[in-house]
């Protein structure tokens, strides 16, 4: 949902509930802002997530490949979004990864062992 849009309105709601990450809008309560969000309070693998206790593993290396781009930058009100074209992707394992955007949260949305940083990136 992008609140910088004018949004639809989801019956029984009479009006839009922009999803954050304060208390009143923040990822405890993601599934009771909207209908459309419901899953957040159903699902057990989605963001945000605390990484605790990490275990080292040998993994297989990652093949990149990244193309230079112009950049689109949009501010969504809850991140700030760049857009990329077809053509980049990595792969893991060999199974190919297309970028189709990276965004930036400011606190980081997700945490290690409890601890906040400045900010993090998403590659989508």
């Amino acid at each position: 949902m992008n609140c910088n849009k004018r949004e639809k309105k989801v019956a029984p709601y009479t009006e839009t509930v922009c999803w954050g990450y304060e208390a009143e809008n923040g990822p405890d309560v993601w599934g009771q802002l909207n209908p459309e969000y419901r899953l957040c309070s159903a699902g057990i693998h989605q963001s945000p997530i605390d990484i605790v206790n990490p275990t080292p593993a040998k993994l297989s290396p990652i093949t990149f490949n990244y193309q230079s781009t112009s950049l689109n930058i949009c501010n969504t009100g809850n991140t700030i979004e760049v857009a990329y074209p077809a053509g980049s992707w990595i792969e893991v394992d060999g199974t190919k990864y297309h970028l189709l955007q990276f965004h930036f949260h400011a606190p980081s949305e997700h945490t290690v062992a409890g601890n906040l940083y400045d900010m993090e990136m998403h590659l989508v």
